[in-house]
């Protein structure tokens, strides 16, 4: 696969650039005329972005040489790439396979070209620190050929000579440090530095078992003599004495016990005689007032009741002479009231209707009065002007005239009559509300004076009932009071019956010399304690020293395996960096040697830590040059015969070697190594273009562009 067109449309000072490139192009002219914008095309093109500006559109936007930009690479096998970049980003590849997104297209360029040069920045590379630039470069090592796999991963660490947990420390390494790292190198590192932390730990945990076995050692040697005095027969002998001298103290105390119990009851049998006396004499004076006010109760009238009785007597006397009118009378009365209240409701609907009746007359003879009144004014018929017709009309109009006042003058004197016959009715509906008033005054003081006579029977029924319970609560206080002075007696009886004795042996001293003896005891029991707890405290600190030898054994041989472990790790990188450098060695060696037959080049692997790191550069009669210590033109020669070596070794699917600042390589050099890239590019390379503000030579296969001459002439087209 190689590259034969490359075109660019307002990119940085490129207005429109459409080139046709060999397999080896050397773009040359000064400063600004577009030499790095035609490497910059090729990346934008394969990536879609610019990686010395940033992955972002944004950042992108600062090549545009106005709104937007457009790059386009064709390749011989009829590949084609084409972007536009504006507010977005628009990709085009030919021929299509079914592409239809931008990341369908880009995983389509990046299958067909591999995209692993053209991110590399050789200029920004050189600028790097020694250390970042080792691990740039290791990055870009074809890892696949480690080859590392779970049984050449055993085989390395002594997974069949190891012990079970081993075994699975082994196992879990492998998933948790190889399995999911992006390459094994990655995953080697992490282990290592893994198990070198582990290793730092197990050791300070070794460190101190040493101590705590130790200190547990002279533990257990500094309580073996104070357990030798223990003795177990004198121990049980003590107890069993402390045992029965606690038993005839136990006995002499209950029988002290007893002896204050007898005391305690002979005096609290006096302190009750004396209550129960005392409670006699209240008892007996209680009695005494209770039996004086019972004679006083059963002797002595009720006065309130006498007074009660005769106020009674006069509200029936009262009551006897008032009238009660009969249910029938009032009844009657009511009705008369109905009946007459009907009269005056009849009466005044005869008004109303009588005086209807003489409006309307009065309305029907207003006409022909006013009539009547116009005619007699007149002095002809207003209508044909005849004074007979004009008498005629004024007769028959009196005449109506006249019947109306008469007709008028009887509804007046109906309507007078019918006043008359209201004022009646209203004068008998008068009377008899009053007459019903007067029957239910004389009922409603018949009915109060039998409620005072009500009331007055229950006062005195309730004087009467007041003073019976207070002579019973007499009667039943006298009757508590005298039971009470019985029970007392029967008390103070079986009081005086209780026999106590009166000779009471004395207990205390013989309590206090059994107490002397029981303490005596207990302080030996308490030395043969102290003495058996010692022993067991022995026998504890000779199992703890036994426990931590055990375990000073198991942590020394958890760090010992730990540090084979992270020898074998570290010889694994070694041996996995040497495989890795190994066809990257070779073929750089190839290319230097046809620039320079005297240099070797060489990777120089440092001392193995808990990071993967090497060095290169070239040999020279014996003597190892590094790229730190190359002189200037050195390194970036150097650099790009490594670069070269990479892109051999790598494969991608389009190997391309851009290399941009070629005036960093000095003349006899530069010269050097443009000829043993075109002698070698058939074997590594599709596509070589480099570029700088300097002079080509003239070597066979090198197309050399003027990058100023072609972008003059394009713009001079485009005017």
């Amino acid at each position: 696969m190689r590259l034969t067109e490359i075109s660019a449309v307002r990119l940085k000072s490129l207005r429109d650039l459409r080139l046709e490139v060999g397999p080896l192009v050397a773009l040359t002219g000064p400063n600004g005329v577009g030499k790095t914008a035609i490497l910059q095309a090729v990346r934008l093109a394969i990536l879609g972005y610019e990686p010395s500006v940033g992955k972002t559109l944004g950042a992108t936007k600062t090549l545009y040489g106005g709104d937007m930009a457009s790059v386009g690479l064709v390749f011989d096998d009829g590949f084609t790439i084409a972007r536009s970049f504006g507010d977005s980003v628009a990709t085009n590849v030919m021929p299509l396979r079914g592409e239809s997104t931008e990341r369908q297209r880009q995983a389509r360029i990046e299958a067909a070209t591999g995209a692993f040069l053209p991110s590399f920045d050789f200029d920004a590379f050189l600028k790097l620190s020694a250390e970042k630039r080792r691990e740039m470069l290791f990055g870009l090592l074809p890892r696949e050929t480690v080859g590392l796999t779970v049984e050449t991963w055993r085989e390395w660490l002594g997974w069949r000579f190891a012990d079970a947990p081993i075994q699975a420390a082994i196992d879990k390494l492998w998933r948790e440090h190889i399995e999911r790292a992006p390459s094994p190198l990655d995953g080697l590192a992490s282990a290592i530095s893994y198990v070198h932390e582990r290793k730092l730990a197990a050791e300070r945990d070794r460190k101190d078992r040493e101590a705590r076995a130790a200190d547990a050692s002279a533990a257990a040697e500094a309580t073996t003599e104070a357990a030798a005095q223990f003795d177990d027969a004198a121990l049980t002998e003590l107890r069993r004495q402390l045992e029965l001298v606690t038993q005839e103290l136990g006995a002499c105390r209950r029988q002290a016990e007893h002896i204050e119990q007898v005391l305690r009851q002979q005096r609290q049998r006096e302190h009750n005689r004396r209550a129960i006396a005392m409670q006699m004499d209240q008892a007996a004076t209680k009695l005494e007032t209770a039996r004086a006010k019972l004679e006083s109760l059963r002797n002595n009238p009720v006065p309130e009741v006498d007074a009660l009785v005769a106020a009674l007597m006069e509200a029936e006397r009262e009551c006897d002479g008032l009238w009660r009118p009969s249910a029938a009378e009032v009844e009657s009365a009511r009705s008369a009231v109905a009946e007459a209240k009907g009269a005056l409701e009849t009466r005044r609907r005869e008004v109303r209707q009588g005086r209807d009746r003489l409006s309307e007359a009065m309305l029907r003879a207003a006409p022909a009065r006013r009539t009547l009144e116009q005619l007699t004014a007149a002095t002809s018929c207003p209508v044909c002007g005849s004074v007979a017709e004009l008498e005629t009309a004024r007769e028959r109009l009196r005449q109506e005239v006249e019947s109306a006042n008469e007709q008028l003058a009887i509804l007046e004197q109906q309507q007078q009559e019918a006043l008359e016959a209201q004022r009646v009715a209203e004068e008998a509906l008068r009377a008899a509300g009053e007459r019903v008033q007067q029957l239910e005054a004389q009922a409603k003081a018949y009915a109060e004076a039998k409620s005072r006579v009500q009331e007055i029977r229950a006062k005195a029924d309730a004087a009467l009932k007041e003073h019976d319970r207070r002579q019973a609560d007499a009667e039943r206080e006298v009757q508590g009071l005298e039971a009470e002075i019985q029970r007392l007696g029967e008390e103070l009886e079986r009081l005086n019956a209780i026999e106590i004795p009166t000779e009471i042996p004395d207990v205390n001293s013989q309590i206090e010399k059994l107490e002397t003896r029981a303490g005596e005891l207990r302080e030996q029991i308490r030395s043969q304690e102290l003495l058996q707890k010692a022993a067991a405290k022995a026998e504890a600190a000779r199992e703890r020293a036994d426990a931590e030898a055990r375990e000073l054994k198991m942590v020394t041989a958890r760090a010992e395996a730990l540090d084979r472990i992270h020898g074998a790790l570290q010889r694994l990188r070694a041996d996995a960096i040497e495989k890795l450098v190994g066809p990257v060695e070779q073929t750089a060696n190839e290319i230097l040697q046809e620039i320079d037959p005297a240099k070797t080049f060489r990777f120089v692997f440092e001392a193995a830590g808990s990071r993967p790191t090497f060095d290169f550069g070239f040999e020279q009669d014996g003597v190892f040059r590094s790229f730190d210590a190359a002189s200037t033109g050195e390194d970036a020669f150097l650099a790009v015969v490594l670069i070269a070596a990479l892109v051999a070794a790598v494969r991608p699917p389009w190997r391309v070697l851009m290399v941009d600042t070629l005036e960093s390589i000095d003349e006899t050099r530069r010269a050097a190594l443009l000829g043993a890239l075109a002698r070698v590019a058939d074997r590594f390379f599709d596509n070589v273009i480099v570029a700088g503000c300097c002079d080509v030579p003239e070597i066979d296969g090198w197309q050399v562009v003027d990058v100023a001459q072609l972008t003059g002439a394009a713009e001079t087209a485009a005017a």
